[in-house]
């Protein structure tokens, strides 16, 4: 009886670190967010995460992007490309963390103790209702931090925890279209 417990154990120990293997929710700032990695192939990430909910450009910029949709979870990765190459990857789900345990809704002060060389910079989103987004960007290490402010007009300083984008370190994050820099 002893042996048949000791087997199941077992048996559940290897299928759990079965399972964590397959998931891969670790960021490392300038290189990579879970399984995608910065400068590989469009091709290689559709492989990986399957057919996007959404693709967009960024007109000017020469730069397209996908979008995977958490339905209805928030959980949402975009995946911006340039020449067809992983140039920029921003995640708005709190399981994606870096190896420091900053995750999409770390405060400005618990990255701040990581990251002292942040820029802030201030958009304010145009289309639809607007709102207003800060990157708090580390960029010499590859990592922005971006925090939302749905009622900026009414209540100017109640910015939130949105998400994490990892971009090519000494390269600035690189904003959504849609935003414009505040003045």
């Amino acid at each position: 009886m002893k042996l048949r417990h000791w087997m199941w154990s077992l048996a559940l120990v290897f299928w759990t670190v079965l399972g964590s293997a397959a998931q891969n929710f670790g960021i490392e700032a300038g290189s990579r967010i879970g399984k995608i990695e910065l400068g590989i192939s469009r091709t290689q990430v559709l492989k990986l995460l399957g057919k996007a909910t959404a693709s967009y450009a960024l007109e000017d910029k020469h730069y397209l992007g996908d979008l995977w949709a958490g339905k209805g979870t928030g959980n949402n990765v975009w995946v911006t490309y340039r020449n067809g190459i992983v140039w920029q990857i921003k995640v708005t789900s709190p399981k994606f963390s870096t190896t420091t345990g900053l995750t999409s809704q770390s405060s400005l002060s618990e990255i701040r103790r990581h990251h002292k060389n942040l820029t802030r910079s201030r958009f304010f989103k145009t289309s639809g209702e607007g709102y207003a987004i800060d990157y708090y960007d580390d960029v010499d290490a590859g990592i922005a931090f971006e925090f939302i402010n749905l009622k900026a007009s009414e209540q100017p300083k109640a910015f939130e925890p949105y998400a994490i984008i990892v971009h090519e370190a000494g390269e600035a994050v690189l904003p959504d279209d849609s935003e414009e820099p505040a003045t």
